[in-house]
């Protein structure tokens, strides 16, 4: 998500506005692009489409630090370079 400098001169109406349509965008994102979040998404029986307005962030499965680092999937990806095959070694 980029800084708008635009916002500085809109009404929170539409700041609100721009904001929950953000928020629509990466919810949508990950349920389309993250293995991970498309699963938790779906075992949490949550309904991307429901999410709408700022107040819906409470809806929203909740994450935590140990949930991803245990994940392969999440590994794999923070690992890869974006070159098929060439990937980083491990960190400790």
């Amino acid at each position: 998500m980029n800084y708008s400098p635009e916002a500085a001169f809109k009404s929170k109406e539409q700041i609100k506005f721009m904001q929950e349509k953000k928020l629509q965008e990466a919810v949508s994102y990950l349920n389309e692009h993250s293995p991970y979040y498309k699963e938790l998404f779906t075992q949490a029986r949550f309904n991307v489409k429901g999410i709408k307005t700022i107040e819906d962030l409470s809806v929203i499965p909740v994450t935590i630090k140990e949930n991803l680092q245990q994940d392969h999937r999440i590994q794999l990806h923070l690992r890869h370079t974006g070159k098929p095959g060439d990937h980083r070694p491990d960190r400790k």
